[in-house]
């Protein structure tokens, strides 16, 4: 959609905020290589019968990567939001505020204001759950065991980003096709979409029509929306 400030760091650096998730999946994976290809059984058995009782069980380099992707999927999910944030605001694109079809109707009309509601409260969550996990373990064992790496809720939390994630960039897609839309009906000379993304609008349109009238439950669109991205089912 046309955008009257193209200046936005949440446009202009989505390679480099993308960039900075891949490499800390990258990181993640090249841990999980490690972490299986290790020998972690305590106490392990030489080949004279000596037993070594070193801390090999303990995945902190697990943790810590987890960790850190949780924060980049954070920051991916922040930049998402701030995007369709700008699509619907009114104050920086060309195009009816909430992206309500009828201009005349706002008031009336909620459009995908509701939409923005639900991806700022994903951020949120994202933000209040990004504390590292790495740094949180309990002594237990009477204080034996004074020190874990804490990684399988590093990875479970890790999973939950995932998903938020995959929520905020379904919320983002619903958006912008209902801007380029919007933008092909208003605009005299409407913009054009390459042909991957002429794609995708295609196949999220025979899944979620064009909001073109009364208001509809959004929570229906974004799963949609999830499924045509390949993201499968999720529950916000």
């Amino acid at each position: 959609a046309p955008m009257r400030d193209r200046a936005a760091l949440s446009s202009r650096c989505m390679p480099e905020v993308a960039g900075a998730a891949r490499d800390a999946l990258s990181a993640l994976g090249l841990a999980v290589d490690h972490a299986l290809d290790a020998s972690i059984d305590n106490p392990l058995l030489g080949e004279t019968h000596c037993t070594n009782n070193a801390g090999h069980m303990h995945s902190q380099s697990l943790a810590m990567a987890c960790d850190t992707l949780r924060v980049a999927l954070g920051a991916l999910g922040s930049i998402s939001e701030r995007r369709t944030a700008r699509l619907v605001d009114g104050a920086h694109c060309d195009l009816p505020r909430f992206l309500v079809a009828d201009a005349s109707r706002l008031g009336e009309r909620s459009g995908l204001m509701i939409a923005s509601y639900t991806a700022a409260a994903l951020v949120a969550e994202l933000r209040v759950r990004s504390a590292p996990a790495a740094t949180c373990a309990p002594p237990v064992c009477g204080g034996f065991e004074d020190h874990g790496s804490m990684s399988a809720l590093a990875a479970r939390l890790c999973r939950e980003h995932v998903a938020q994630v995959q929520s905020l960039v379904a919320i983002e897609l619903v958006a912008a096709a209902q801007g380029f839309d919007l933008a092909h009906r208003l605009r005299p000379a409407p913009p054009r979409l390459s042909p991957a993304l002429a794609a995708l609008v295609s196949a999220l349109r025979d899944h979620v029509p064009f909001c073109d009238g009364d208001d509809r439950v959004v929570a229906d669109d974004i799963a949609a929306a999830r499924l045509v991205l390949h993201f499968g089912h999720e529950t916000l």
